[in-house]
């Protein structure tokens, strides 16, 4: 696996102590058992969304477009 660079290591840093924090797998579970339409909770994607999670660049070889 290639080396981060130092924004690539602070933007997962951030992702994984955000999720550890804000985003647990029992908060996964609440949203798969309380079967929610849209598949997620609104609260969650938001923060994404305001961390500017949704506008990543991810390459080809990793699933990117």
């Amino acid at each position: 696996m290639a080396a981060l660079s130092e924004e690539q290591q602070m933007i997962k840093d951030q992702a994984s102590a955000w999720v550890r924090e804000q985003a647990p797998v029992s908060t996964f579970r609440a949203m798969r058992d309380q079967g929610l339409a849209q598949g997620f909770f609104s609260e969650t994607w938001q923060a994404m969304i305001e961390m500017g999670w949704t506008g990543l660049v991810v390459p080809e070889p990793y699933g990117g477009a």
